[in-house]
């Protein structure tokens, strides 16, 4: 670890012998189960069969052990009224598990325990038939497996053999023949091809079961870490993805918000547009009114005129009161006489579909447009 660090976390072994290499790898793996590397990091390396050996020290997903401290220690249960499917097997008196009548109980309570903690931290626990063992497989993030051997040790006495004289011995004992090994009462856990616990005189098995767990979790922290790094690879695609859409959502609402107030800006332009058409219209019409209402005041005039120079009574009564009509007709017409319409009109209301002809290309005074 000295070495990583002092070389930026990268030290690279030309070409070692296999000795050599083995020592390393052994080592990388004893760093990695005792958590020696800094927070946040883990050992790495390549070349594991040929070549260059490269040993890398880098950041990982998962969380490494911070703590230095013991591990908590597994559940033991109390007894054995329910039982793992694989433990009930391995319990029954003809199973092949090799442990002595007088070490079965507790043998299959710290099955049971294993049990109970490998279906906690979602691993399985399956049965290898003819075999004192079982096997734990993960299933979250690979399919790998691992065999354990479970007995208990076994040894040969020492010899105890009284004083005899060398001409004789007793009736039917041979001094060339062996003995058989016996049980110790300590129970012995094997993971194939890497650990072993057991119960000794400074620590019982039971102890050694957080190590046991631990060593399970070294194995299954490569999958984790490629799993996680799946995981967070997808969590950032999809919140990228997230962020795609709402720069396009907000670029969508700018753009109906911009189109929205040129659309707002172009409708009070057209409705200025239309009032100053629509009272040019009125006054060409009031103007035109006028000049029709001093024509006929006019024409009136010269009627009432001419029927001054007529000598019959009737005829000037019809044209006087004919000049009458003429007057009044030109006092309804005339724009001067209405006072109140003298003055620039505002409409209390316009059709939306007068104001198109003076709004832009492509926008009706009907509706918004639609971003």
């Amino acid at each position: 670890m000295r070495q990583l660090q002092a070389n930026a976390g990268v030290l690279v072994v030309k070409d070692p012998k296999p000795d050599l290499r083995a020592s390393y790898l052994m080592a990388i793996r004893r760093s990695n189960r005792r958590g020696e590397a800094p927070a946040g990091h883990w050992v790495r390396y390549s070349g594991k069969n040929g070549a260059d050996l490269i040993i890398r020290l880098e950041r990982t997903a998962a969380p490494v052990r911070e703590s230095r401290g013991p591990r908590p220690p597994v559940p033991m249960i109390k007894g054995l009224q329910q039982l793992h499917e694989v433990v009930a097997k391995l319990a029954e008196k003809d199973s092949p598990l090799d442990v002595s009548n007088e070490s079965r109980p507790r043998a299959v309570r710290i099955l049971q325990a294993i049990a109970d903690e490998t279906e906690r931290r979602q691993y399985l626990l399956e049965e290898r038939p003819g075999v004192s063992g079982f096997r734990v497989s993960f299933y979250r993030y690979s399919f790998r497996g691992f065999n354990f051997d479970f007995r208990e040790e076994k040894e040969v006495p020492p010899e105890h053999v009284e004083e005899e004289t060398p001409s004789r011995k007793p009736l039917g004992q041979h001094t060339t023949g062996e003995k058989n090994p016996v049980p110790t009462g300590r129970l012995v856990l094997r993971m194939k091809g890497r650990s072993t616990w057991a119960d000794r005189e400074t620590c019982t098995f039971v102890d050694q079961l957080p190590r046991m767990f631990a060593e399970l979790e070294a194995q299954e922290l490569p999958e984790r870490e490629a799993h996680e790094r799946a995981e967070q690879k997808l969590q950032e695609e999809r919140e990228e993805r997230h962020r795609i859409r709402e720069r396009e959502r907000t670029r969508r609402e700018e753009e109906k918000r911009k189109q929205r107030a040129l659309w707002e800006f172009a409708l009070a332009e057209a409705h200025s547009r239309w009032l100053v058409d629509f009272n040019r219209a009125r006054v060409r019409k009031q103007a035109l009114a006028w000049r029709e209402a001093c024509e006929l005041r006019r024409f009136a005039t010269d009627i009432r005129i001419r029927s001054a120079q007529n000598i019959e009574k009737d005829s000037q009564k019809r044209m006087i009161a004919w000049a009458d009509q003429i007057d009044q007709e030109a006092n309804r017409i005339d724009p001067l006489t209405h006072e109140q319409e003298l003055d620039f009109s505002i409409p209390e209301h316009i059709a939306p579909q007068e104001l198109d002809t003076h709004m832009p290309p492509g926008m009706t005074a009907r509706q918004p447009p639609e971003a």
